[in-house]
């Protein structure tokens, strides 16, 4: 009799969708690059461009996520699939995929990135929302991977949490403590296992 995953949650299934567009870019067959390019520009294009939303929402069904009668709870779980096709590189030289805060301290510009982290532990959802393209564009252009679970898990929580609630602090000291643990490791030598919130 099978038994399901420990972790068979929409974030973690929506993962493994966008991994495996991520990984069909890197084909060498032009029937699977070329759909994957076409399914990543779209999700891009959602960020700022409303046309392109029912595309998105193609994925978030494949990956059963449970959708609310207010479609206002939609926008996290479309965020993050817009997110991903800004930064879909697979990690390279056995890197895990990190969360938020982790994967900027890996950034190495330590007072950028701690005044990046500061604004965004400063920020509502909406707010975060705004700044977290232009984090993602960075990221990427480092070869810097992000765990889609993570993002998604923090995304939720923080777009469901009320202004200055516990959840929303939770949310934001996850990400201090990622990024500031990290910082101080990866200052001393380069991690040999993964971390909570980490996928490959």
């Amino acid at each position: 009799m099978s038994s399901q995953p420990a972790d068979d949650s929409p974030a973690r299934r929506l993962a493994s969708i966008l991994y495996r567009v991520g990984r069909d870019l890197d084909s060498n067959v032009q029937a699977v690059a070329g759909p994957a390019r076409g399914w990543l520009a779209r999700m891009r294009r959602s960020l700022t461009d409303h046309h392109y939303i029912p595309d998105v929402y193609d994925v978030l069904i494949d990956a059963g996520v449970k959708f609310e009668s207010d479609a206002e709870r939609d926008r996290p779980w479309l965020l993050t699939c817009g997110l991903f096709a800004l930064n879909p590189a697979e990690p390279q030289g056995g890197e895990w995929r990190l969360t938020l805060g982790s994967a900027l301290a890996r950034l190495g510009d330590h007072p950028a990135a701690e005044a990046r982290v500061r604004q965004l532990t400063a920020s509502n959802y909406d707010q975060v929302a705004s700044r977290l393209p232009s984090v993602m564009k960075q990221l990427s252009s480092k070869g810097i991977s992000i765990s889609v679970r993570s993002l998604a898990e923090d995304l939720v929580a923080l777009h469901t949490a009320k202004s200055g609630s516990t959840e929303e602090h939770r949310v934001h000291l996850t990400w201090a403590r990622d990024y500031k643990r990290r910082s101080h490791q990866y200052g001393k030598t380069k991690p040999q296992s993964p971390e909570e919130g980490t996928d490959q």
